[in-house]
């Protein structure tokens, strides 16, 4: 029998990452760290029907637009005693604001777009670029 796949999930703590991790863990023999921003580990919260799978996530609470966190994220997928590798990279890290014509934005919303392209378009190229993978 092969050895579980190694995935790296980042933004899996809630909706369609959320989702996507819940996923991966009831339906496959997959080994999965993810990183989110933030992860409510409550009984109550988005992961809560993972309380039955011990020892198949590793979450750690990192930010994509920081270039540490995603380094530090990578170090302990490849430690021995967590992943020891990383066979498979699932994105679901997103932001998502309020959706208007670029004439139409207030300056104050620039923050918002700025924040979305970090995170959807920058974040990912960051990840795919870290030397670890390589």
């Amino acid at each position: 029998m092969p050895p579980p796949q190694r995935i790296f999930l980042i933004g899996g703590a809630t909706g369609i990452g959320a989702a996507t991790t819940i996923s991966l863990i009831t339906n496959s023999t997959a080994l999965v760290f993810m990183m989110d921003k933030f992860i409510d580990h409550s009984p109550t919260g988005p992961l809560a029907a993972l309380i039955a799978y011990p020892n198949r996530m590793y979450g750690h609470e990192g930010d994509v637009t920081i270039a540490a966190e995603r380094e530090k994220a990578v170090e302990l997928c490849c430690r021995e005693d967590i992943l020891g590798g990383i066979d498979t990279v699932v994105y679901c890290a997103g932001v998502l604001g309020p959706i208007e014509r670029v004439k139409r934005l207030a300056v104050e919303g620039l923050e918002s777009v700025r924040e979305a392209y970090e995170v959807n378009v920058f974040g990912v190229m960051a990840m795919v670029s870290l030397p670890k993978w390589w």
